[in-house]
């Protein structure tokens, strides 16, 4: 089952939004499928960019959330129980996911995120030690950053 939650409900309209799934291509052709399967909207339209689906539909908005809790393929969270931190952390996370997926996409998958920044700090140290700067602080914070990244490996 995967996480969603309604950001907008209005009669005959609703939204729901999938945080981890931004740009997820093959994740949303997946789920316009099963949603136009099951009969459960009128239409139904995806938006890759901010990772949300929105339905049209006939029914009362109690009748719909229940037909997408009986897909058993959705789980509906409830946004307003999250806490404000949570939500920016989240929001955080989900951009940071996109961005990998995105530096994944470019490069056929040989570098990610985690590498990126790596191959970065290491290029950093390598300057900052070339330049002779041997006590300033960016050479051997690079290096530190370097370490903890890599011991969680």
């Amino acid at each position: 089952m995967l996480d969603c939650y309604i950001a907008h409900i209005s009669k005959g309209r609703i939204r729901l939004k999938f945080p981890s799934q931004k740009g997820n291509v093959d994740f949303f052709n997946s789920l316009l499928e099963k949603l136009k399967q099951q009969d459960i909207a009128l239409n139904v339209k995806e938006n890759l960019i901010t990772g949300s689906v929105v339905l049209e539909h006939d029914k009362t908005s109690e009748e719909l959330i229940s037909s997408l809790k009986n897909l058993s393929i959705l789980k509906i969270k409830d946004i307003s129980d999250e806490n404000p931190q949570n939500k920016i952390i989240n929001s955080i996370n989900t951009n940071i996911g996109y961005i990998n997926s995105v530096m994944r996409k470019i490069t056929s998958g040989a570098i990610d995120l985690k590498s990126a920044v790596l191959l970065f700090l290491i290029i950093s140290a390598i300057y900052q030690i070339a330049r002779g700067n041997l006590s300033a602080i960016p050479w051997y914070t690079a290096i530190f950053y370097l370490n903890s990244l890599l011991s969680k490996r």
